[in-house]
């Protein structure tokens, strides 16, 4: 008697799969489209007022609260699109809605323990690099025993612990490859959305409606004597709105190039396409240079052909340039104001100040080496410093302009190597995880991951040039690398498993046919 050992993963078995997935898929579409519907509905009804809005956000709210409890990586997204979107401060600002993500922080942290510790009865996940950002995050909170503003570091150290939750969070739902791509999804149309607001009020020349706070679009000094309308998006700056925007835009980039569905590539495309054109929109010099490292980061990962995509750049800037906002390109050449060493030398108002502010924070950390002079402290102490080194003729408080030194000099040499060392982990973790993709076969995934990367880099290139007011970018965005890293070691584990068992039943049909018909 022979007996016929099952092969693994059947067509018929994946067949099903497939097809109840497609169903949830659809039904989930159908409850957000009913839900959409009654909201509108409701706003409608009640009238295109604050109240109109409130509404809708409450009724909103109770809708996500549900589904949030039967499926807490829908709570990952919608916490994704708010930090993205800022909306929990414009909530406040608003409609005077307060601390609206630590509610919901709160909410799918509690979802996501209960449903994998209770319901799917496996580990909670807490890994190396997770401990490094954990160890960073006390270090900040130490800090405010050293603070001379003790109410406003502990404030940014419970800030930076929310976030160092969100990433946990985030890894705990994951390990399934499609909350980790609709995470993905999730922040790169939240970027094309905010992009495409202030997309139009430039192009229609209609700055009044700021879309209840999305998109900020402020007349702001471009050149000496030229003042033009910078957008800010739900941010109050230009630049760091072209730093949130650039570091988004890997993703799509990654997904015109590897992608080879042609529906999917036209939305990497017009996501992508509607992201660039918004940051040039805000004039950022920082954001230009990223841009130039991150392209060469790509090509060089994608083993690109370097002269042809010079030269397919020079074309297109030599299209784009009569369609280029008056006074960017007058912008971009006073890059070359930083060059000369000497300050004296600067006539750029902006590059003034930029390097009186970064001579005060080394100053403050040569004071303070150990422990730094308190994380969020660094404005309450620049105009004495100022006073004593006459570097700056502007009066009042001014901030870092450089992540880097604002971490040397309010947390000291303690917390700067923390920083970097939680970097450097991150950063080691993303290319484990490409490695191991590639081990299980799955080259698909290394692109999205290389994505992941470059936004990284673009956003530590542009912080170059800014301090961390916006640093829960960052962290949002280093929580999607760590659900990356998650995935990896769930498909290397997955695919173990799958070999086991292929050798168990291999050697289950060996020792079968070793002892011979049965009578």
């Amino acid at each position: 008697m022979t007996t016929k050992v099952t092969p693994l993963g059947g067509s018929l078995p994946r067949r099903r799969t497939v097809a109840s997935a497609a169903q949830r898929r659809w039904i989930q579409i159908a409850l957000i489209t009913l839900g959409v519907a009654v909201v509108l509905a409701g706003a409608v009804t009640i009238g295109s007022t604050k109240l109109g809005l409130v509404f809708v956000v409450g009724l909103y709210a109770i809708i996500a609260g549900i589904m949030i409890a039967v499926r807490p990586s829908i709570g990952v997204y919608i916490l994704a699109a708010f930090v993205y979107l800022n909306f929990s401060d414009i909530l406040e600002v608003q409609f005077g809605i307060a601390s609206i993500n630590k509610v919901l922080v709160g909410l799918v942290f509690v979802s996501a323990l209960a449903n994998r510790l209770v319901i799917q009865k496996k580990s909670f996940i807490f890994r190396r690099t997770e401990l490094l950002v954990l160890i960073y995050c006390l270090v900040l909170l130490f800090s405010t025993f050293v603070a001379e503003d003790r109410s406003r570091a502990q404030t940014g150290a419970v800030d930076a612990l929310k976030d160092f939750i969100i990433m946990l969070i985030v890894v705990q739902v994951c390990d399934n490859e499609q909350s980790w791509r609709n995470l993905r999804w999730t922040i790169l149309f939240s970027a094309a959305f905010v992009a495409t607001l202030s997309a139009y009020q430039v192009l229609s020349k209609d700055t009044s409606n700021d879309f209840f706070g999305l998109a900020n679009a402020p007349t702001h000094e471009i050149t000496a004597g030229f003042d033009s309308t910078r957008v800010t998006g739900p941010l109050s700056d230009p630049n760091y709105y072209g730093q949130i925007l650039l570091m988004i835009m890997p993703i799509g980039i990654y997904g015109i190039i590897t992608e080879k569905r042609t529906l999917q590539r036209l939305l990497y495309l017009g996501t992508t396409s509607v992201i660039m054109l918004t940051t040039i929109f805000t004039y950022s010099r920082g954001a230009f240079i990223a841009l130039v490292v991150m392209g060469v980061m790509i090509v060089h990962e994608r083993k690109l052909n370097p002269y042809r995509i010079v030269v397919g750049v020079v074309i297109i800037i030599a299209l784009l340039y009569p369609f280029l906002p008056q006074g960017y390109l007058d912008r971009l050449l006073t890059l070359s104001d930083v060059l000369p060493q000497d300050t004296t030398m600067q006539t750029e108002k902006s590059f003034k100040g930029r390097s009186s502010e970064m001579i005060i924070a080394i100053q403050m950390f040569a004071n303070h080496p150990l422990l730094g002079i308190g994380y969020l402290n660094y404005e309450n102490h620049y105009a004495d410093y100022n006073a004593v080194l006459g570097l700056d003729d502007r009066a009042g408080a001014r901030e870092a302009h450089d992540l880097y030194l604002e971490v040397l000099s309010e947390t000291g040499v303690v917390g700067f190597i923390s920083f970097i060392g939680l970097l450097i982990g991150v950063f080691v973790g993303i290319h484990r995880a490409m490695r191991q993709f590639r081990l299980v076969g799955r080259e698909d995934l290394v692109p999205l991951m290389a994505a992941i990367e470059a936004g990284l880099v673009s956003y530590l290139a542009t912080s170059i040039f800014l301090h961390g007011a916006y640093i829960r970018y960052l962290w949002l965005l280093v929580a999607v690398a760590l659900g990356g890293m998650v995935l990896a070691e769930t498909l290397v584990q997955q695919r173990r498993e799958t070999l086991r068992v292929k050798e168990d039943g291999l050697y289950v049909q060996r020792e079968l046919i070793a002892a011979g018909p049965q009578i």
